[in-house]
């Protein structure tokens, strides 16, 4: 069972190993194979995550994600709840910045659970599905 420092230090880990470096390789560190995750309203299970993540990695060139401005921690539901910006380039150039709240749930110190709302800060309409977006087929 995690205390709000190791949790905090748990997602931070999290988001600079699999947001700003986008390394895929790191999901199973992180996320437990049930993980299923709920961003503006889109439910995906561990697979459309990994295909999230590689498609950022496909149309960012840099993602950086703020320190976290709000933290709300629940150590009995093992719960956490994260308001932050990310600042993206796009490979050809765009940048915009994406306001988040994310709430955690996870088990066997591995991330189970994720609902998030996600709305451009400055950026428009090109950066309003962000961090929901899915992999082409």
């Amino acid at each position: 069972m995690m205390n709000k420092t190791e949790a905090i230090l748990f997602l931070e880990e999290m988001y600079r190993d699999i947001v700003e470096n986008l390394n895929i390789d790191k999901i199973p560190d992180y996320f437990a194979g049930n993980y299923m995750q709920t961003t503006d309203g889109v439910t995906s299970d561990l697979v459309a995550f990994r295909n999230h993540i590689a498609e950022l990695k496909r149309i960012a060139g840099q993602i950086r994600v703020s320190p976290f401005h709000d933290i709300v921690f629940d150590q009995e539901e093992q719960m956490a709840a994260v308001r932050y910006e990310v600042d993206v380039t796009k490979k050809h150039g765009a940048r915009g910045q994406v306001e988040l709240l994310a709430l955690f749930q996870w088990a066997d110190s591995k991330i189970v659970r994720c609902h998030e709302l996600s709305r451009p800060v400055s950026s428009g309409e090109e950066f309003k599905d962000i961090a929901s977006v899915n992999a082409r087929p």
